[in-house]
């Protein structure tokens, strides 16, 4: 369930939810993508600063979905996701 997005999709994604508020334009270029199993990752720089874009295959997407759709169903906040992709958040996050 390896996903298949072009370049362009990526970048338009990235241009349009993490890039939406900046009025003067934004320079996003794929430096590379790397390799990876089940997932796409891309080596980007947005205006100059390098970023790590992960395209989630199926499986991982799923999870996450389902865990958060049953924690809005029981409108209660899970302190600790069990999904591959919050795992994969928290590691990035301890590394900025």
């Amino acid at each position: 369930m390896k996903p298949d997005p072009t370049v362009e999709e990526v970048i338009d994604v990235i241009r349009t939810y993490y890039c939406k508020d900046d009025e003067n334009g934004v320079d996003i270029k794929l430096i590379k993508e790397l390799d990876s199993y089940d997932d796409r990752n891309y080596w980007i720089s947005v205006n100059g600063k390098d970023y790590l874009a992960k395209v989630h295959n199926g499986v991982e997407s799923c999870d996450m979905i389902q865990f958060l759709q049953k924690e809005k169903d029981t409108h209660q906040k899970k302190d600790h996701p069990k999904s591959a992709i919050h795992l994969q958040n928290a590691i990035m996050i301890l590394f900025e």
